[in-house]
């Protein structure tokens, strides 16, 4: 049975980054490797009122911003690449444990990502 969501909010996550956990939860699962793709390229994307913003999606009148912005609603967090790897990690862990037939996929965009915005803690994206 798949899960409801893929992060849970818990008192060990900072409660300024629930719009990373809400935007990692509402990727539906048909969207899940395309989504992760995007991002492994540098590219956002939005579902509903959640949204995932880089740099590169700004028009050129917009404010930039180092990192990676994710919004839910009027509330918003700018998370550098070393924190949005770790929880693109733990949400591609609970889908690819509901999607066992898509592990190799996910653990290679994953990799990508990291050597995309220079993380250089890689060892096995993903236990398996």
């Amino acid at each position: 049975m798949k899960r409801d969501f893929r992060i849970y909010q818990t008192d060990d996550l900072d409660k300024r980054y629930f719009p990373i956990t809400a935007f990692f939860n509402a990727i539906p699962d048909r969207d899940y490797l395309e989504t992760i793709e995007r991002m492994s390229m540098g590219f956002g994307t939005a579902y509903n009122e959640v949204n995932c913003q880089f740099p590169g999606d700004l028009d050129p009148w917009e404010n930039t911003f180092d990192g990676i912005m994710f919004s839910v609603f009027d509330e918003e967090v700018i998370a550098d690449y070393p924190t949005t790897y770790r929880f693109l990690k733990e949400a591609s862990k609970s889908y690819s444990e509901d999607n066992p037939q898509d592990f190799d996929k996910i653990n290679l965009l994953i990799k990508r990502f990291a050597e995309k915005f220079g993380i250089t803690d890689t060892s096995d994206a993903l236990p398996g």
